[in-house]
């Protein structure tokens, strides 16, 4: 190839498409209003897929260069033989006991990239929901669904940042988290401390706020997500998918 030609090549842009992410799934609990179904990750949903293949699906289609990791717990043998074909399944055995935080300690264990995708195992989403910017970490929010719901958790939100999360609160947390840099050298810190392993995942977060960490807060366009807490949040389903 000639000097010539080699200077008309432009760059890859370092975008989604081109950039290696590990993306972790906590599913390990088993959320005592929706036990009867079994793992929530395998619910079945109208799209004939179950949870964790639409999660997957639409993962691996807008970060194609990844390693995905799913973290079981309750009935971890039912959800680990169907996970689908290509991603990692790894137990948290002490699931009942311990908290989300843990669950992502131990996918942290096994990301093999420094970009990190949390996506919490119980989220029903569309794709538009996962066109966040990855320049900085970052977590996701709704402000057109109100939190309600006394254990519902919402977040503040003050020029574009991540300012508290917790319940009650006007804007609705969409449970996925971009980290990166100081916030996944911050979050590796706490997941990894067994005295943090009782911890909510949003309560890692305010944690990292706390220590000087930063999120940009992003409210995708056209972005739809439901958290599958109970059965009356089946019937939410064809509105997102």
């Amino acid at each position: 190839m000639s000097g010539k030609a080699a200077r008309n090549i432009k760059p890859i842009k370092d975008d989604k498409r081109s950039k290696k992410f590990s993306i972790i799934i906590p599913s390990a609990g088993e959320g005592s209003r929706m036990r009867s179904f079994g793992p929530r990750s395998l619910i079945q949903l109208t799209n004939g897929k179950n949870l964790i293949e639409h999660q997957v699906s639409l993962l691996k289609d807008t970060f194609p260069i990844s390693d995905i990791i799913v973290v079981s717990g309750f009935e971890a043998t039912k959800l680990m033989n169907k996970v689908p074909y290509g991603i990692v399944s790894i137990e948290n055995e002490r699931y009942a006991e311990t908290n989300v935080l843990r669950s992502i300690g131990i996918g942290l264990r096994a990301a093999l990239s420094d970009n990190v995708i949390i996506v919490y195992g119980d989220l029903i989403f569309n794709q538009e929901i996962l066109n966040f910017p990855i320049n900085k970490s970052c977590t996701i929010y709704s402000n057109e669904q109100t939190v309600k719901a006394n254990d519902e958790v919402g977040c503040t939100v003050h020029n574009g940042k991540l300012e508290h999360i917790f319940y009650e609160l006007a804007n609705k947390w969409v449970p996925i988290i971009y980290l990166k840099g100081k916030e996944l050298k911050l979050m590796k810190s706490l997941a990894f401390d067994k005295q943090k392993e009782k911890l909510y995942g949003w309560e890692g977060i305010n944690a990292i706020l706390e220590g000087g960490g930063e999120f940009e807060a992003f409210c995708p366009h056209g972005g739809k997500s439901v958290d599958i807490d109970s059965s009356k949040d089946l019937e939410r389903i064809g509105g997102v998918i």
